[in-house]
């Protein structure tokens, strides 16, 4: 398109050039010119040079007259790898990562507003309720595994709205490609393991769950928790199992309105960091 532009800007320059020489050869024959209805003589040398501003101009990035700017893409909040999916190395048995660096989608929100949030800011699901219906709007991340085992998870989250603790304090999460994601309680000596629903295994937490989605909740008002379990009223950890060293899928999709999510870990046992400045796993563009 811009070398078209040129083209034919170069032909009516060329033009001009000729009406303006043949012009001044009827001057020379005589004829009455009124010198303030002719234009100045255009000549060869400003042709090139005009050419030349527009090469600079194109270098520079400044749109050429009569040629559309192109429309600047919207930033993505918090998104070290803009337009893909982030990948966490674990290391030493230990994943750390922002939530933020997701691409966002559909009504989730990136926000700085509330003190305590690590990184840039944190993301929070604006839009309608997704009680027994996970799998909307997913998050998606990439882990990548070097040592296999047996992780828990945990993220830091907040209830940002309201002053109740069993309200705006739950989204869905899910490992669809690890070896097993289960809920564990360990009480009096006896251990208590629950499966997603969709899963295909049993015994299954109380409350909602479906498709191998757990709901992860925590039941704090008016500060950032490192709290996360499944199971209603029967607060069961998080664990994960993966058996090989490779790249797995975490996903998360938004349930309750208002519940801020700012990071996660995962770690073997032995391994756990959830101190606010702890450093963050490496993260590359998958």
């Amino acid at each position: 398109m811009k070398n078209k532009f040129r083209v034919l800007k170069k032909v009516s320059l060329l033009g001009v050039l000729l009406f303006v020489v043949s012009c001044s050869s009827s001057d020379d024959n005589g004829a009455d010119v009124n010198p303030n209805t002719v234009g100045e003589e255009v000549t060869v040398e400003e042709v090139e040079k005009e050419e030349e501003r527009e090469e600079t101009e194109e270098s520079m990035g400044t749109p050429i007259i009569g040629e559309e700017s192109p429309k600047e893409e919207p930033p993505v909040n918090g998104d070290e790898c803009k337009a893909g999916i982030p990948l966490f190395v674990e290391e030493e048995g230990l994943v750390i990562g922002e939530i933020e660096t997701a691409k966002l989608s559909d009504d989730w929100e990136f926000k700085n507003d509330i003190e305590g949030a690590s990184g840039s800011g944190y993301v929070v699901w604006k839009g309608r309720s997704f009680g027994g219906n996970p799998g909307n709007a997913v998050l998606t991340y990439s882990i990548k595994i070097n040592t296999p085992g047996t992780y828990e998870f945990i993220w830091r989250s907040r209830i940002t709205e309201g002053r109740s603790n069993s309200e705006n304090n739950d989204s869905w999460l899910r490992f669809k490609d690890a070896d097993d994601f289960f809920g564990r309680r360990e009480q009096g000596g006896s251990v208590s393991i629950v499966y997603p629903k969709g899963s295909g295994k049993t015994p299954n937490p109380n409350g909602q769950s479906a498709d191998g989605w757990f709901k992860i909740y925590m039941n704090t008002v008016g500060s950032w928790e490192w709290i996360s379990g499944t199971s209603d009223n029967n607060f069961h950890k998080v664990f994960v199992t993966f058996s090989e060293a490779k790249t797995y899928s975490m996903e998360i999709s938004p349930r309750s309105p208002s519940h801020g999510l700012d990071k996660f870990t995962l770690f073997l046992e032995g391994k756990k960091n959830i101190k606010d400045n702890a450093p963050l796993s490496e993260v590359k563009c998958n």
